[in-house]
């Protein structure tokens, strides 16, 4: 009988793994059923599949070795050709009792209440009877004695009708040209299922790449999975995959890289999380006014150019400080930043407040001992409310296990200072050493605050330096005031010109001024148009000069 693991698992093709026989674990121990058949099939032909031991019936058959222990009962009964009892009781899978059955497909009677109509009981191979197969496996009675020589004799046979389109099992006749209600395209997999990968559009459980069992091009058990890294190895050679431990996709199977793999982006870990106190995969931290990555009024105070060509460790139990200024208004402390130099390490934070120029008393004190990377690190202390105005020191007190902080030393603020011990005093260190801190503006509004500048901010308490003022004789919006024609406090002269000196209206090279001429019997005197010489120029002269075009 050919194997019977193809009874239950290739003629549907998609058998999901929770479809487990009675008394078995797992589609794989089908396939293992399938195994002894095909050795009981070997054996028959002469064949013994490799070493082998004698029957202990006597009867002279030669049956494989690998049988000894092997989890199926190769008992007297010889429910799979051979009995092994001889052997420490089949390698104790035999209680050294012997059991009812046959040796061959199709013991007499069913044990199940589904099975009590049918002749013979086909328990040992994959199922107890043509009923239960059918209920089990969706494998009709006609399949099983036209493929697999059972006898359903007596069995009900329910899967036998007709094919119904619409019922939701895709059996019979049906295919997807004919019945796309119940049968899938070709080329698609349920849930769990996966194409062979000998273009049949064959699918079978994703489960059995790997499983120990070898589909390879042979189809042994039907399946050729090759395509999946040679069955996950069953089939030897290469196994392709990532090969980098550090890939968020590391597949520890895999002996041959295939470019394949991911790794964490940015601040966040493989599953796109942000790790440590990162709010995003962006290295954004979340103390920014409560917005992440918001620019907020968070400020970042340094004294460092962001160069470190030197490092600095003080040694175990030494102490470093940085010094800083917060403004008047007060402003919280809600982040502490520090190049390091190589990964892990432990070490105080400290915050103090300052004493005449040099560290005062502590004001903050936690250990930091997790996370800590090559590079820049930040550490959010923003749940610990520490508001303070003027100067303060940030620093540290170090471990053995301390890595050395960044120095820059192309720059020196004369903020840097050490103490080797809490008895020792506070002593300069040439550069700045590489610690940061973030200083909280939330509940400070920035701008100008001179109501007399042009952009004053009337709820700004704390002035940027930003104000600007209306420019010469202009306003804010940069247009003259009064008479003046520019921002320069000219006027536009008898001509009309902005800054002109208005000394030859006439346009004739002499002085207004120092000229009496008379043309056409008008006179040009100090100030054109002033035809009656009155030193004025009104309606009068308009008049004057109207009656003179008028009668000439």
């Amino acid at each position: 009988m050919k194997n019977l693991y193809l009874l239950l698992l290739f003629t549907i093709g998609v058998v999901a793994n929770d479809y487990a026989l009675e008394g078995e674990s797992s589609i794989k121990d089908i396939r293992s059923i399938g195994k002894k058949v095909e050795n009981n099939q070997n054996r028959a032909g002469g064949d013994t599949g490799g070493d082998c031991v004698d029957d202990c019936s006597g009867d002279g058959d030669c049956c494989p070795e690998s049988w000894i222990g092997d989890g199926f009962e190769d008992c007297e009964d010889q429910a799979y050709g051979c009995d092994l009892t001889c052997y420490d009781n089949d390698g104790g899978d035999c209680d050294g009792s012997t059991t009812d059955g046959g040796t061959t497909g199709g013991d007499t009677g069913g044990g199940s209440e589904t099975c009590n109509d049918c002749e013979f009981d086909f328990t040992a191979y994959g199922s107890e009877c043509c009923d239960t197969a059918w209920d089990e496996y969706a494998i009709d009675c006609a399949a099983l004695e036209a493929n697999y020589s059972w006898d359903c004799s007596g069995c009900n046979c329910p899967g036998d009708g007709d094919p119904d389109c619409g019922d939701g099992s895709c059996n019979g006749d049906e295919t997807y040209e004919t019945c796309p209600e119940d049968c899938l395209p070709p080329g698609d997999c349920p849930d769990g299922q996966i194409l062979d990968c000998d273009g049949t559009d064959e699918c079978w459980p994703e489960s059995w790449i790997g499983d120990g069992f070898e589909d390879c091009e042979d189809q042994q058990y039907g399946a050729d999975l090759t395509c999946y890294d040679n069955d996950g190895g069953d089939c030897g050679g290469d196994v392709y995959g990532c090969t980098d431990m550090g890939a968020c996709n590391f597949d520890d199977n895999a002996t041959m890289d295939d470019g394949s793999c991911e790794y964490a982006q940015g601040s966040c870990n493989c599953y796109g999380n942000p790790t440590g106190n990162y709010c995003d995969c962006n290295y954004n931290v979340d103390f920014e006014c409560g917005v992440c990555g918001g620019n907020g009024f968070l400020e970042e105070e340094s004294n460092d150019d962001g160069s470190f060509e030197s490092e600095f460790n003080g040694g175990t139990g030494s102490f470093s400080a940085v010094r800083f200024s917060a403004n008047d208004l007060g402003q919280d402390i809600v982040g502490y930043k520090w190049y390091q130099s190589g990964a892990g390490g432990a070490f105080y934070i400290k915050l103090y407040e300052d004493d005449g120029g040099m560290p005062g008393a502590e004001l903050f004190s936690e250990v930091q001992a997790s996370g800590n990377i090559d590079g820049w690190n930040i550490k959010d202390i923003s749940f610990h409310e520490l508001t303070i105005s003027g100067d303060f020191w940030a620093g540290a007190k170090e471990f053995s296990s301390s890595n050395p902080f960044g120095l820059d030393t192309s720059s020196d603020s004369g903020n840097s200072y050490q103490r080797v011990s809490s008895a020792d005093d506070w002593t300069s260190i040439s550069g700045n050493l590489a610690i940061r801190i973030y200083l909280d503006n939330c509940d400070t509004i920035y701008g100008c605050t001179d109501p007399g500048a042009c952009n004053y901010v009337p709820n700004a308490n704390e002035d940027d330096g930003s104000c600007e003022y209306a420019q010469g004789s202009c306003n804010c919006y940069g247009n003259p005031t009064g008479n003046y024609c520019d921002c320069n406090y000219n006027v536009e002269d008898c001509s009309g010109v902005c800054g002109g000196d208005g000394t030859d209206c006439n346009d004739d090279g002499v002085p207004d001024v120092c000229e009496e001429v008379y043309d056409e019997g008008y006179e040009l005197g100090a100030q054109s148009g002033d035809i009656n010489l009155d030193g004025l120029h009104n309606v009068l002269d308009i008049v004057l000069g109207v009656n003179m075009i008028l009668n000439p």
